[in-house]
């Protein structure tokens, strides 16, 4: 409920109700760094959907400044990927990744390498990421390498991409399609929306 209040908030752009909220949810939550943690994961990738890049820094670099033993791993590297922090992020991505292959192993983590390797100027490693999973040929892999395509400023083969994702049978998430910050550059494309009106 929490994360469904302040993204109405963030969505209406009620910045000082926002945080008034933030501080009465952290003295509720004082104990507890990991539920925290993923409140100012959504608020960042919140702020980053309506276009609030700073504001959305300031809640995600929060992250950092809680204990890192008691937040989990995916929690930190999605903070320092969205925080484009993408040093630090493929270094704990490596560093987690013979730890912990459940997470480190998702699809959403290839698209973010491959994100994070083109902002490096490392494109054809980037690239490379895709074509070692071009035999799974599945509904997942099709939508990272749509975020990464946007990211990499070829919307059209995004779209193309997409649409094979939902013939796959990718379906909507909470974080997914017109709420995934990392298709950002499709949501005002009509055809975007059309999309998603004839598979949802």
């Amino acid at each position: 409920m929490k994360e469904v209040f302040l993204t109405a908030l963030i969505r209406s752009r009620q910045f000082k109700k926002i945080e008034e909220a933030v501080k009465n949810f952290e003295l509720l939550d004082q104990t507890e760094a990991e539920t925290l943690a993923k409140l100012y994961l959504k608020m960042g990738t919140e702020f980053l959907l309506i276009n609030e890049p700073n504001r959305a820094r300031l809640y995600l670099q929060r992250i950092s400044r809680l204990p890192s033993n008691s937040i989990q791993s995916h929690t930190r590297a999605s903070a320092l990927f969205y925080s484009e922090d993408y040093s630090a992020f493929l270094e704990l991505y490596l560093q987690e990744r013979e730890k912990d292959v459940a997470w480190t192993g998702q699809h959403e983590t290839i698209s973010w390498q491959a994100i994070a390797l083109t902002k490096m100027g490392r494109l054809k490693e980037a690239e490379m990421l895709f074509d070692e999973h071009k035999e799974q040929a599945n509904s997942a892999v099709s939508y990272a390498e749509a975020q990464f395509q946007v990211i990499a400023g070829q919307e059209e083969k995004a779209m193309k991409l997409l649409r094979t994702a939902l013939d796959q049978g990718h379906y909507y998430t909470r974080s997914s399609f017109a709420n995934d910050p990392l298709l950002d550059r499709l949501h005002n494309r009509s055809d975007f929306h059309q999309l998603l009106r004839l598979r949802h």
